[in-house]
């Protein structure tokens, strides 16, 4: 089995392992949509994601916050799948966050990347230039320097950025047994190297005390956390991460995880959990069973954390018209809910812009795209003008946020 063969298994089962989760072409085109991430300043979308499917396809916006707490939260809640088009929500302020738009990466207004026709899916930057990834039925993940000129490309998957942006992490084929590497450097100016270890195909999720996080994409899964030398930490109680935000403590910093929980009865679950630094393999492997926060079994998948972690987004997890929510981090209690009023569709990536607002790109019954804005309390405007695509990735990408 090669390299390719072996990715495409790998997101097969990842496909199987989603609830109701869409055909393989589905899966695929939004492979890297997991990423990131997070969260301080600039990149959804969303969230780069990849994927583990972190934001399911064809999930209605719309309403208005619920500011009463409770675990309400559940993808059966019924919704219009028709309702008003793009045109009808009031424009605002541009988009705040870097964005790739006809192979053009915007990382300011004036600073603009050309990268070469692709079906771009997420990029970051790296070693004074730009790493990025495609969608399709292979994947691939290709570094570019500071003007735009290929430096490498190889089958691949994910990006994901520390929390002080400083490193970037991906995966890479690089044999016909279908093995790889799992790499990690610094994301601006120059560097020799970077530090890498030998894993057959995962994505990355983000890091935690400098260590890489990253979901295992072949049988039987998992997430585990590896110092990118001889250890790893496996977390026994998640079976998928979508994101993962570092705090700092008194006496010991600790990460909160989103991602999938195993109930007792056999169910997938959905939930966060806290893992603390002093918990991480030193040397060899180490299983730990972080402390489960909460967990909520309606249906629902979990995708990015806040920039402050303050609240994560949660999705139903059907692959039908569903709701989108604002949860609590901490309790899993409901912040604000979008349940199809405005009668657009989540088919692309979602990031948040700042600790109050997200990024969503949507389309419309007509099949019209737009980037919206939504808030933690309830407001909802358009970030950019209406969009038409023939392509098969929605219009625009983001960029990844740690």
């Amino acid at each position: 089995m090669n390299s390719e063969d072996k990715l495409s298994r790998a997101l097969r089962q990842r496909a199987a392992h989603a609830a109701g989760a869409p055909d393989m072409d589905d899966v695929v085109n939004r492979a890297h949509r997991i990423q990131r991430r997070r969260r301080t300043t600039a990149a959804a979308v969303a969230v780069v994601a990849v994927a583990a499917i972190a934001i399911p396809s064809a999930l209605l916006l719309g309403g208005s916050p619920d500011s009463a707490p409770g675990p309400a939260v559940s993808s059966k809640t019924p919704n219009p799948s028709t309702g008003p088009g793009l045109d009808s929500i009031a424009r605002g302020k541009a988009i705040g966050e870097p964005y790739l738009e006809d192979n053009v990466i915007h990382y300011t207004p004036n600073n603009d990347v050309q990268l070469p026709d692709g079906n771009w899916t997420s990029f970051a930057p790296y070693h004074g230039g730009t790493i990025a990834a495609t969608s399709g039925r292979t994947p691939m993940v290709s570094q570019f320097d500071g003007t735009g000129k290929l430096v490498a490309s190889h089958i691949g998957t994910g990006i994901a950025m520390s929390n002080d942006q400083l490193q970037t992490m991906w995966w890479w084929a690089d044999g016909a047994n279908g093995t790889g590497h799992l790499l990690s450097g610094i994301s601006s100016g120059m560097a020799d190297g970077e530090a890498r270890v030998a894993i057959e195909p995962v994505t990355p999720v983000g890091y935690f005390a400098g260590n890489g996080v990253y979901d295992i994409d072949t049988d039987p899964g998992g997430v585990e956390i590896t110092c990118f030398s001889n250890c790893v930490t496996h977390l026994d109680n998640l079976t998928r991460a979508t994101d993962v935000f570092e705090t700092d403590g008194p006496q010991d910093s600790t990460a909160l995880f989103a991602g999938d929980i195993p109930d007792p009865d056999g169910s997938q679950c959905a939930g966060v959990v806290e893992l603390k630094r002093s918990e991480l393999a030193t040397t060899g492997t180490r299983h730990v069973s972080p402390t489960v926060l909460w967990h909520n079994c309606d249906g629902v998948r979990l995708g990015q954390f806040s920039p402050d972690g303050r609240y994560v987004v949660a999705f139903a997890s059907n692959g039908l018209f569903g709701n989108a929510f604002i949860l609590d981090a901490a309790t899993g209690h409901r912040v604000a809910s979008y349940d199809g009023k405005v009668g657009v569709a989540f088919d692309g990536p979602v990031v948040w812009e700042d600790a109050t607002h997200l990024l969503a790109e949507v389309k419309d019954p007509s099949g019209n795209w737009a980037v919206l804005r939504i808030g933690t309390d309830g407001s909802v405007e358009r970030a950019s003008d209406v969009l038409t695509t023939t392509g098969p990735v929605p219009p625009i990408a983001f960029g990844v946020r740690p």
